[in-house]
């Protein structure tokens, strides 16, 4: 297994967890990155990392959906286009904790599952 995420497909390295429904107002999210903020390694393979990824920002989309359609009545595409100003960095700042959170919340749910049922089967 390689040492580094997706070392033997570089251009998986910032992979969209939401490739087939991203909605593009908001930042993408790069699995790297976010193994790295989450600081969990090969204990957690890339499809399981992937999965937990896509479903907290699905979850964190619907959950600023208020605000992004908000911005975008105002004119706003991207979130990106706000990140010259202080409410912009702080919705793109709680986008991203929202999504790490939930991510590191799926993985520890799935950690779980399966500790139980290797106890059940000991």
């Amino acid at each position: 297994m390689p040492s580094e995420p997706f070392a033997e497909h570089p251009q998986m390295a910032h992979l969209d967890p939401c490739a087939d429904s991203h909605d593009p107002f908001w930042p993408r999210i790069s699995l790297n990155d976010l193994r790295s903020r989450l600081g969990v390694g090969n204990e957690v393979s890339e499809a399981q990392l992937l999965v937990a990824a896509r479903g907290a920002a699905m979850t964190a989309a619907r959950e600023f959906a208020q605000w992004r359609h908000s911005l975008r009545e105002r004119g706003f595409r991207r979130l990106e286009t706000l990140a010259g100003h202080a409410p912009g960095r702080a919705l793109q700042r709680c986008y991203l904790r929202s999504v790490e959170m939930a991510t590191r919340r799926a993985l520890l749910k799935g950690a779980e599952r399966n500790l139980l049922q290797s106890e059940v089967r000991s």
